[in-house]
């Protein structure tokens, strides 16, 4: 499956987000307890987070899930 816009907007925000805190996919993934290849498939834009996983990254980067999709859809304030 060929990845979409939405796929590269989320991917820019978590791997945003990632840098801002220093922390690496392979940490990221510990966290969240989401495999790495999967929290590699986010970054890289090649699928969206689930509900669930975009809760779960969101708690592990101190960032309301609200935020990451808001600036991934562009209606941050």
């Amino acid at each position: 499956m060929a990845n979409t816009e939405d796929d590269d907007r989320y991917a820019k925000v978590l791997r945003a987000e990632m840098a801002y805190r220093g922390i690496t996919q392979t940490q990221l993934a510990e966290r969240t307890h989401i495999s790495r290849t999967t929290i590699n498939a986010y970054c890289t834009g090649r699928t969206v987070p689930s509900l669930v996983h975009l809760v779960q990254i969101a708690a592990a980067l101190e960032v309301p899930a609200s935020e990451i999709v808001a600036r991934a859809e562009g209606t941050a304030a």
